[in-house]
């Protein structure tokens, strides 16, 4: 028999006493509370937190700029970045027991992710991160610029695929290249005169991230792109209970009921919002929670997303994920795995919800526009009559949908000003560009690392192989005049 944890037992027996009315819903929720403080076992990814300010991963291509990354461990730690995947022209400098500093002039543009891995040299202690910085293009700088957004086109395996990546017109005279990260099996790369193509074949579905390059007379500039390759036309999504996926707005939006605050979610048992509740023995950034549907902390201005989803504050919605994991998973850089991070152990199809403290129910993938009740797919209530309309969650009214407010990468619309604001990349540092502060002299010190690029491998042309037939076998010599025959004569008659 499975010992289900006291959380459990605690909340079924107090959705009894409300039921036979030995409860009100109020003291419940009081006594559910004070319960919802005991320990748990840790749902961490990692041993430890990898810590930083999220305002410093806002860069601008060619500007010098520097984050500060520290574990939340007092121990000697040595940092590294996934040789697969690091942000160019940016390096790692030790300058404590458990601190390093990411500095330099990034060459990359808009949004670039990477594994960090942080590991104990004095114990078997790591922990592993997925940071995504947002290095906006340079105005003051003539680089070169590419035209695609970083999420390509969604292409279907099994069919034959064409896809190009191009720079603006002006450097159509550049040739792209690819440089780093994988694609499907099946699809070739092949470079010309202002433009990258993928193309070909393939049946292997997935997220892919890659990186290419293109490179003038006086600048390197790289991008990051991702490629997901689904087994079939029609997308599902994963969200929280009482919540569906508009594809318009581009995340989870709660099935009814007025949108609730930041740091608080939509409960579709009690159909009002509630606050998050982190366990005790999580710590969250100030201006951040917890996020139980998810298993890990937020920012508060973050919109919800799917499962395996992340939010995207550079392009204003959800982003896929390079990876699949269930629910009650998350993906170990250390492992290279799925990673389980729930408190508890549940049964089949069940999952830990660390909000209620018990098993449930795993949730179902849902069609855009329909959301989990906790047992199957229904249809949102949030209906709009007409083709082409959808429901504004800012406005709480229906709309159609090519009067959404898309702002351009780095941008997002203010609905106060009634236009696309940018967000400003320079934050408050204590010294000049160029230079960071030392602990040793007290005083700002020139520091600038040289940029550290990947080797460029053109990838060979496809070719066909060449079939090379096996020699037919020498056959033998047939006769040319027949045998003597060997008969026998004829008796003489008498």
């Amino acid at each position: 028999m499975r010992l289900r944890p006291l959380r459990s037992w605690v909340a079924n027996l107090l959705c009894l006493l409300m039921i036979t009315g030995l409860m009100s819903p109020a003291m419940a929720e009081d006594i559910a509370e004070r319960f919802s403080s005991l320990p748990e076992s840790n749902v961490s990814l990692g041993d430890f937190e990898i810590r930083y300010e999220q305002n410093d991963l806002n860069l601008r291509y060619g500007d010098y700029a520097e984050i500060e990354i520290s574990a939340d461990i007092n121990e000697r730690i040595e940092f590294e970045i996934d040789e697969k995947m690091f942000p160019i022209g940016l390096q790692l400098e030790s300058i404590g027991s458990n601190t390093v500093l990411l500095a330099g002039a990034p060459e990359f543009v808009d949004k670039f992710c990477f594994a960090l891995v942080a590991k104990s040299q004095n114990s078997n202690k790591q922990a592993s991160e997925r940071v995504c910085l947002f290095a906006e293009e340079n105005d003051e700088l003539d680089h070169p610029k590419f035209l695609n957004p970083r999420a390509l086109e969604v292409i279907r395996a099994g069919d034959y695929e064409s896809l190009r990546i191009e720079v603006e017109q002006r450097f159509s005279h550049i040739e792209p290249v690819f440089v780093l990260g994988e694609l499907p099996e099946g699809l070739e790369v092949a470079s010309e005169r202002g433009e990258l193509n993928l193309s070909g074949y393939t049946d292997t579905t997935g997220v892919f991230e890659f990186v290419a390059l293109a490179q003038s007379d006086s600048y390197y500039v790289y991008k990051q792109f991702q490629l997901e390759v689904r087994p079939e036309t029609v997308t599902s999504y994963q969200c929280d209970r009482g919540y569906y996926y508009d594809e318009t707005v581009g995340y989870c939006v709660q099935n009814q009921g007025d949108i609730c605050e930041p740091g608080t979610f939509y409960e579709p048992d009690t159909n009002r919002c509630v606050r998050y509740n982190t366990p005790a023995h999580i710590t969250c950034a100030p201006g951040s929670y917890y996020d139980h549907f998810l298993y890990r902390c937020v920012r508060n201005d973050t919109n919800r997303c799917p499962y395996n989803y992340e939010w995207d504050s550079y392009y204003g919605r959800c982003e896929r994920l390079p990876y699949t994991c269930e629910i009650g998973y998350r993906y170990s850089y250390s492992s290279r795995s799925c990673a389980y991070v729930g408190a508890f152990r549940c049964g089949l199809n069940e999952y830990y919800s660390s909000y209620y403290g018990r098993c449930m129910t795993s949730f179902g993938f849902c069609m855009a526009g329909e959301y989990w009740d906790g047992y199957t797919c229904r249809a949102t209530r949030r209906v709009c009559v007409g083709h082409g309309r959808y429901y504004d969650p800012v406005l709480r009214t229906c709309r159609n949908s090519n009067q959404y407010q898309r702002c351009a990468p780095g941008s997002a619309y203010s609905y106060n000003a009634g236009r696309c604001v940018r967000r400003s990349v320079f934050n408050a540092r204590t010294c000049r560009p160029g230079t960071r502060y030392s602990n040793a002299t007290r005083t700002c010190i020139t520091y600038r690392p040289r940029p550290s690029r990947p080797v460029i491998v053109r990838r060979p042309p496809p070719t066909r192989p060449v079939v090379i037939r096996p020699t037919r076998p020498d056959r033998p010599q047939r006769p040319t005049t027949p045998p003597p025959s060997t008969r026998p004569d004829r008796p003489q008659r008498p």
